[in-house]
């Protein structure tokens, strides 16, 4: 509702409520969500299922366990949109939080990591149609979730991946509205998306779940609310813009730590690669290299030798990247054709350290030079490697984004510089 008695959607920079933990000491598990093509079929119903909620094992938990389709076969299942979430919240007749079930697209995606009690847990923004966005306003939601597997945590990888979710908590956090998904509320997801991020030509289904089943109707839905997406992110911002920050203001330190952790970086992946030895006792897991056109050289030096011999051979940056820039403004053209084509690229290339091996497992599996990645709740402090220099730091809350070619940051980018 907008009246000044309901609750509304977070903004996109508005602190939400995590249960925080440290960093992992362990060496964590590279975990990922089972994916199956989408197939049009109906799930098993089990008649052995227990839908009586008043028992200790309830309809959520036993969902989770056997797959939604086999307990809610011959339900109707009721779906809420994001703008709804207050009046949801205001009629609820107890003070348990009551529970919903939504079709989100996902603009923003933060890092795995473990908490201080053991639970691996992730943050992601979603929106729907029901949520109104302008050029100068962009208002999300946010879907906290907690799981004791991090097998169990939906494999959501690229801005616009369009998520169904099943008993998740509605809860009012500083008067902002989001919502928490855990293995006790008996939370479930489905994350629809493009089997490969470079190509739109098939579709997956990827569920944490060990029974994954797509019938039509819903098959139908998740490819409506993913299109709804691709258009969304494309013609909308996905950041406010007074939060968009570039790497030329980083220059000279132009901000303060404060000011730049509170900013959106849009930029091109240059190189990812792992730290490998290092005399450090704590070193970060591995760096991310990015250039957004802006700024002026020298580049900021590599910090890992063997990387940096490689970059000074073949250049910075690598061939691989300026080939996936070139394709993409040849394929803009078509729609702007003020651009020119691409033959070098000015401005400065900034380190970025990564502390999470999760993080940057993820980001290896999801981008490549060449490829695009928003960056949120990062760090300007002094290098790991560097006492005289700077770089940007992804810590356990920071949010580490691939984003599509055809969104509407990118394309901003592009023709800023081309």
């Amino acid at each position: 509702g907008k009246n000044g008695s309901h609750k509304r959607a977070i903004s996109d920079r508005e602190e939400q409520k995590t249960d925080e933990g440290q960093p992992p000491t362990r060496k964590q598990k590279k975990g990922s969500a089972r994916s199956v093509p989408v197939v049009n079929r109906l799930g098993e119903s089990s008649s052995n299922a227990n839908t009586n909620q008043d028992q200790q094992v309830g309809l959520g938990m036993v969902g989770a366990a056997l797959g939604d389709q086999a307990v809610m076969a011959n339900e109707e299942i009721r779906y809420s949109t994001l703008n709804e979430l207050s009046d949801i919240s205001n009629g609820a007749k107890d003070k348990r939080s009551p529970e919903v079930n939504l079709y989100c697209v996902v603009v923003s995606i933060g890092s795995r990591s473990v908490t201080t009690k053991g639970d691996w847990t992730v943050s992601l923004s979603v929106v729907d149609d029901s949520l109104v966005a302008t050029a100068e306003n962009v208002h999300v939601v946010c879907l906290n979730i907690f799981e004791k597997d991090v097998n169990r945590l939906p494999d959501v990888r690229l801005c616009g991946d369009a998520i169904r979710i099943h008993r998740a908590r509605v809860q009012v956090w500083n008067e902002n509205m989001q919502l928490l998904g855990a293995r006790g509320v008996g939370t479930s997801y489905l994350v629809y998306r493009p089997r490969a991020i470079e190509s739109q030509s098939t579709m997956e289904v990827s569920s944490p779940s060990r029974k994954c089943s797509v019938n039509s109707d819903e098959d139908t839905k998740l490819s409506q609310i993913w299109q709804w997406g691709q258009k969304r992110i494309l013609s909308k911002p996905t950041i406010n813009p007074e939060h968009v920050l570039t790497l030329s203001e980083l220059r000279d330190q132009a901000l303060s730590p404060e000011e730049a952790q509170s900013r959106d970086i849009t930029a091109m992946v240059t190189s990812i690669f792992e730290m490998g030895t290092s005399q450090l006792q704590s070193p970060p897991a591995g760096y991310m290299r990015i250039w957004d056109g802006t700024g002026t050289r020298p580049y900021d030096p590599c910090l890992v030798n063997a990387v940096a011999s490689k970059l000074e051979r073949e250049g910075d940056p690598p061939p691989s990247a300026i080939s996936r820039l070139s394709k993409l403004v040849k394929k803009l053209k078509e729609s702007h054709p003020d651009l020119v084509d691409v033959e070098a690229v000015t401005g400065r290339i900034v380190n970025v350290a990564i502390w999470e091996r999760s993080a940057l497992e993820k980001a290896q599996d999801c981008l490549a030079p060449g490829s695009f990645v928003r960056l949120r709740n990062i760090k300007l402090d002094t290098c790991p490697v560097r006492n005289d220099g700077f770089c940007l730091h992804a810590h356990s809350k920071s949010y580490v984004t691939p984003l599509p070619d055809l969104s509407y940051e990118v394309i901003r980018l592009i023709q800023g510089e081309f």
